[in-house]
């Protein structure tokens, strides 16, 4: 686990790179929020020999759709020949109810980034 204070008028798209420079993360994986869901960031962690974790949101709305419309058609042929791992949680907290999905693929498929692919 490593912290790295940001330049004054800088973010932490900035201070991420630097900090994955001073930590040793070769064979590990790292994980970061949307915020750092980039190609140059991924890039930068698999010149560290690392693997990576981003969380993905509709800030990158692209690769969003992809990923969704990728996972909906492997869930609709029921994830035939895949090596899938599922799992599901449901929480009640706060006044509301939480009911989340996860969905664990292999890197055996490249998720399809062009924009003519995607329902509108």
């Amino acid at each position: 686990m490593g912290q790295f204070a940001c330049a004054e008028k800088s973010n932490e798209i900035a201070a991420i790179p630097e900090l994955l420079r001073l930590v040793d993360v070769a064979g590990g994986v790292v994980t970061i929020d949307a915020m750092g869901c980039q190609r140059d960031m991924a890039a930068v962690v698999v010149a560290a020999k690392a693997d990576y974790v981003f969380a993905l949101k509709d800030n990158q709305p692209t690769l969003h759709h992809a990923v969704v419309d990728h996972l909906m058609g492997r869930w609709e042929a029921g994830f035939a020949g895949d090596r899938a791992g599922r799992d599901r949680t449901e929480e009640a907290g706060l006044g509301r109810r939480e009911a989340r999905t996860y969905i664990q693929l292999g890197n055996s498929e490249r998720v399809d980034t062009r924009p003519s692919l995607y329902r509108a």
